[in-house]
Protein backbone atom coordinates (compact mmCIF):
# COMPACT_ATOMS: atom_id res chain seq x y z
CA UNK A 1 0.00 0.00 0.00
CA UNK A 2 1.23 3.52 -0.72
CA UNK A 3 -0.36 6.60 0.33
CA UNK A 4 0.92 10.21 0.45
CA UNK A 5 -0.86 13.27 3.16
CA UNK A 6 0.66 16.06 4.27
CA UNK A 7 0.04 17.96 0.95
CA UNK A 8 0.98 21.79 1.65
CA UNK A 9 -0.24 23.25 -1.74
CA UNK A 10 1.45 26.70 -0.88
CA UNK A 11 5.18 24.77 -0.71
CA UNK A 12 3.71 22.17 -2.82
CA UNK A 13 5.06 19.59 -1.17
CA UNK A 14 3.69 15.99 0.53
CA UNK A 15 4.98 13.14 2.93
CA UNK A 16 4.11 9.69 1.52
CA UNK A 17 4.32 6.37 2.69
CA UNK A 18 4.64 2.79 1.76
CA UNK A 19 4.04 -0.75 3.46
CA UNK A 20 4.08 -4.14 2.06
CA UNK A 21 2.64 -6.41 5.03
CA UNK A 22 3.10 -9.63 3.43
CA UNK A 23 6.34 -11.09 3.50
CA UNK A 24 6.65 -13.20 0.75
CA UNK A 25 5.99 -10.05 -1.95
CA UNK A 26 9.23 -8.29 -0.08
CA UNK A 27 12.45 -7.47 -2.67
CA UNK A 28 10.03 -8.40 -5.90
CA UNK A 29 10.24 -4.31 -6.84
CA UNK A 30 6.70 -4.16 -6.01
CA UNK A 31 6.94 -1.45 -3.47
CA UNK A 32 9.37 0.14 -6.01
CA UNK A 33 7.08 -0.19 -8.33
CA UNK A 34 4.31 1.55 -6.87
CA UNK A 35 6.38 3.95 -5.05
CA UNK A 36 7.62 5.44 -8.18
CA UNK A 37 3.80 5.62 -10.05
CA UNK A 38 2.62 7.39 -6.75
CA UNK A 39 5.98 10.12 -7.02
CA UNK A 40 5.45 10.72 -10.71
CA UNK A 41 1.35 11.04 -9.97
CA UNK A 42 2.38 13.90 -7.49
CA UNK A 43 5.27 15.62 -9.66
CA UNK A 44 2.92 15.29 -13.09
CA UNK A 45 -0.87 16.36 -11.80
CA UNK A 46 -0.20 17.65 -8.16
CA UNK A 47 2.35 20.05 -9.46
CA UNK A 48 4.58 18.95 -6.33
CA UNK A 49 8.09 19.73 -6.21
CA UNK A 50 9.04 18.05 -3.00
CA UNK A 51 7.59 14.73 -1.74
CA UNK A 52 9.49 13.08 1.41
CA UNK A 53 9.12 9.56 3.40
CA UNK A 54 11.05 8.44 6.48
CA UNK A 55 11.82 4.78 7.59
CA UNK A 56 14.23 3.48 10.23
CA UNK A 57 17.91 3.94 9.38
CA UNK A 58 17.89 0.09 10.08
CA UNK A 59 15.68 -0.47 6.98
CA UNK A 60 18.38 -1.42 3.91
CA UNK A 61 15.95 -2.61 2.00
CA UNK A 62 13.67 0.43 1.64
CA UNK A 63 17.06 2.75 1.86
CA UNK A 64 18.02 0.79 -1.70
CA UNK A 65 14.36 1.54 -2.65
CA UNK A 66 14.37 5.08 -2.23
CA UNK A 67 17.74 5.71 -3.72
CA UNK A 68 16.28 4.06 -6.56
CA UNK A 69 13.51 6.60 -7.73
CA UNK A 70 15.61 9.06 -6.80
CA UNK A 71 15.28 10.15 -3.00
CA UNK A 72 18.37 11.18 -1.11
CA UNK A 73 18.60 11.13 2.92
CA UNK A 74 18.25 14.27 4.31
CA UNK A 75 18.79 13.79 8.07
CA UNK A 76 17.87 11.48 10.67
CA UNK A 77 16.63 12.05 13.78
CA UNK A 78 18.20 10.06 16.41
CA UNK A 79 16.78 7.87 18.90
CA UNK A 80 13.53 8.94 17.59
CA UNK A 81 10.98 6.06 17.85
CA UNK A 82 10.58 2.96 19.50
CA UNK A 83 10.92 -0.25 17.66
CA UNK A 84 10.90 -4.07 19.18
CA UNK A 85 13.20 -3.50 22.02
CA UNK A 86 14.89 -0.66 21.50
CA UNK A 87 14.79 3.06 20.42
CA UNK A 88 15.69 3.62 16.57
CA UNK A 89 17.14 6.02 14.53
CA UNK A 90 14.43 7.70 12.28
CA UNK A 91 15.63 8.35 8.33
CA UNK A 92 14.13 11.34 6.34
CA UNK A 93 14.17 10.98 2.63
CA UNK A 94 13.62 13.25 0.23
CA UNK A 95 12.83 13.82 -3.37
CA UNK A 96 12.45 17.04 -5.06
CA UNK A 97 11.90 18.91 -8.72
Amino acid sequence: MVDYRDVDSIARSATVGITIGEKELWGQGYGTEALGLLVAFLFDYLNLRRVQLDTWSGNERAMRSFAKLGFREEGRLRQAVRGPGAILTWSLWVTAR
